[in-house]
């Protein structure tokens, strides 16, 4: 697929270029290059400190049993429906050219940087169009330069592979090709889009509307109208649920106050204008649509043909009852936004011709740098959590990855993820049927049987991480499953446990006092600090207090547990960072003390000062034992942190062990 510049047909364009196309090209291919080798090594880094989404393992799994003769075969998360079909879940089936390239190096990571190339490689189409649309390859520079920054695109990168962005440059190259009136082409990338998923058929919409209307193009927009509303209906209606095995339709899903289905949705928005309004008109919907036109200077609105180019990715994204879509795609900007630059230069083109020729150039000029600029202010200074993290599990997925605030630690390799990986090629028997965690099932899904640990049905093997950061699942879910008797514990490695059916469940009582007796800081009450990222712990989290800024007060307090007597040892799991030295602070200075507390007494059962010297500064965590001998069978006890702001201090974790 080749695109070229063909003469404007629109008029006379500037006598002189700013930019030499050659140039300009040369640039777009170095940034695209960079993006690819920069994303693609923190994705390849991701992937090996075991950081997956939950969509990731549909997509391998899919590869490999087709590589293995069940074409298209799926059983994570039921998302295939009776017939464990991937077809049932969206229809997919461009996904079929990624098999070589899963075949020569199975697993994630090749996914991921098929992706990372694929965003990459929009930017070509993105450039294409707005040279030929705006007379100038510096304005294409611009707009491609745009899109590569722009922070929800590269957030998408993180979580996890979705085909969807093969979808997105193929409907970025469908835009580019109807933009430049190259209508055989169009179809060709019209048609690969409508293969990869089937909401491309909204987007193929808006493109034959924009070719009816402001390209007067009668045959192409309407044939292009006609066959996607027909494509659609087709899609979900019959194609899915066919490969499905039921009625069951997960795109349209997103939309159960219209209805059931396709028609349903369409009558209601017919018959209920009412409830279309107040879907449309929730305050959600309108920060969505700050947020994703911010960047791009809110051109794509200030046209008639350029407000209809994204008018039903914007009302698949206000009309669905999904809080996260409707924050502008959280987990599907790929689908929301491949139309959004096109319906930005199409804007500044419209405000361009209104004025003189010499002043319509300077406004394109100054709208394209305006793009570049707003781009990348969002990519740099967009808040890092754009949802609130609860609602994704503290989960790093929602965050923009270049803005304020976010913290590269969530990419930095640490020792338990070394054993992960190492547990999962040596200890697991391949092929076997498994239920893991959602975090792990990426890397895991080379066999025919994979399912959650929560939907487990036919899985007779049993693995994840006792001690790491759960993604969906709670550590109680872990726990629930150590306190079965038909799973025993077969291997079991720095918090990584593998369970078999009929296994001897001996071990797993023991296994499960260590999980009861360890207490997370970061779970913890506190009175002052904040939770931050630190990878020298096994989760990644700890418990933070910042000298000088944080003030003095419990850093950490709790769990309030009730304990039987006898004599105990509680190791406080902490490290040092910088000192303040402002006020004549020596190695001897008291930083912390370390509490054990009867919360039902309103006692002091033990206590440990700790001075400076005690701590290595900037050191790895240190296990600092509190002996204490509790009477009171049945009281709670609380652990406490009580930080002296003399200096950093990171609290990873408490363990308790029985003494004597």
């Amino acid at each position: 697929m080749t695109f070229g510049l063909l003469a404007d047909t629109s008029g006379a364009g500037p006598s002189r270029l700013i930019m030499p196309d050659s140039t300009a090209r040369k640039l777009v291919w170095g940034l695209a290059l960079v993006y690819f080798l920069c994303f693609g090594s923190l994705l390849i880094q991701q992937s090996r400190t075991l950081q997956h989404s939950d969509d990731t393992p549909l997509y391998t799994q899919a590869l490999w049993s087709t590589l293995h003769g069940h074409p298209y075969a799926i059983t994570w998360r039921d998302a295939g429906g009776p017939r464990h079909s991937f077809l049932g879940l969206h229809f997919e089936p461009t996904l079929i050219l990624l098999l070589p390239v899963y075949a020569l190096w199975p697993g994630p990571e090749s996914l991921l940087l098929a992706q990372v190339l694929f965003v990459a490689l929009a930017a070509f189409p993105i450039y294409f169009a707005a040279v030929y649309l705006l007379k100038e390859p510096l304005y294409g520079l611009c707009f491609a330069a745009a899109h590569l920054a722009n922070p929800f695109i590269q957030r998408a990168l993180f979580y996890g592979f979705h085909h969807e962005s093969f979808q997105f440059l193929a409907l970025t190259c469908a835009a580019s090709f109807i933009f430049q009136q190259r209508y055989g082409w169009f179809s060709i990338a019209a048609l690969l889009a409508a293969l990869t998923r089937e909401d491309s058929f909204l987007h193929l919409f808006a493109l034959g509307l924009f070719a009816l209307i402001h390209q007067r193009q009668i045959r192409v927009g309407i044939g292009t109208m006609a066959a996607s509303a027909a494509g659609l209906i087709l899609m979900v209606s019959v194609v899915i649920p066919h490969f499905r095995g039921e009625p069951h339709q997960v795109f349209l899903q997103r939309y159960p106050a219209l209805g059931g289905d396709i028609q349903d949705i369409a009558g209601t928005i017919v018959r209920r204008p009412d409830l279309v309004a107040d879907l449309v008109l929730e305050r959600k919907n309108f920060k969505s649509l700050i947020l994703a036109l911010l960047p791009l200077g809110f051109l794509p609105v200030i046209s008639v043909p350029s407000a209809l180019l994204i008018a039903p990715a914007v009302a698949e994204m206000s009309l669905t009852h999904i809080r996260s879509l409707k924050l502008l795609g959280l987990l599907y900007p790929f689908v929301v936004l491949p139309l959004f630059p096109f319906a930005a230069m199409v804007g500044l083109s419209r405000a361009a011709g209104r004025f003189r020729p010499g002043a319509g150039a300077r406004v394109r000029l100054a709208g394209s740098l305006g793009v570049l600029g707003l781009s990348l202010g969002s990519m740099l200074f967009y808040p890092a959590t754009h949802i609130a993290r609860e609602e994704y599990h503290g989960y790093y997925l929602n965050r923009f990855p270049l803005s304020r605030g976010f913290s590269w630690d969530y990419f930095a390799p640490n020792d338990h993820e070394r054993i992960g990986r190492r547990f999962i090629d040596e200890k697991i028997p391949p092929e076997v049927p498994l239920a893991t965690e959602y975090r792990l099932a990426a890397l895991l899904s080379n066999r025919l049987i994979l399912e959650p640990i929560a939907q487990m049905k036919q899985a007779e093997w049993v693995f994840f991480d006792l001690y790491g950061q759960p993604y969906f699942e709670s550590t109680d879910a872990f726990k629930q499953l150590l306190e079965r008797t038909d799973f025993g514990v077969v291997v079991f490695e720095d918090g990584f446990t593998l369970l078999r059916k009929g296994a001897d469940p001996a071990a797993n009582q023991r296994i499960l006092g260590l999980a009861s007796n360890r207490f997370e800081a970061e779970t913890l009450e506190r009175a002052t600090g904040a939770n931050a990222t630190d990878p020298r712990c096994i989760n990644r989290v700890a418990r933070y207090g910042q000298a000088q800024s944080d003030p003095p007060g419990i850093l950490a307090s709790g769990p309030s547990h009730p304990l039987a007597a006898g004599s105990y040892e509680a190791v406080y799991w902490v490290r040092r960072g910088r000192m303040e030295t402002s006020g004549g602070q020596t190695g001897d200075s008291e930083v912390a003390v370390l509490e054990v507390f009867d919360a039902d007494a309103r006692r002091l059962v033990a206590r440990r000062p700790m001075a400076a010297a005690d701590l290595a500064e900037a050191g790895e965590y240190q296990g600092v034992p509190v002996s204490f001998r509790w009477d009171e069978s049945g009281n709670r006890i609380e652990f406490r942190v009580l930080f002296h702001s003399t200096a950093d201090l990171w609290v990873d974790r408490i363990e308790l062990k029985k003494s004597g």
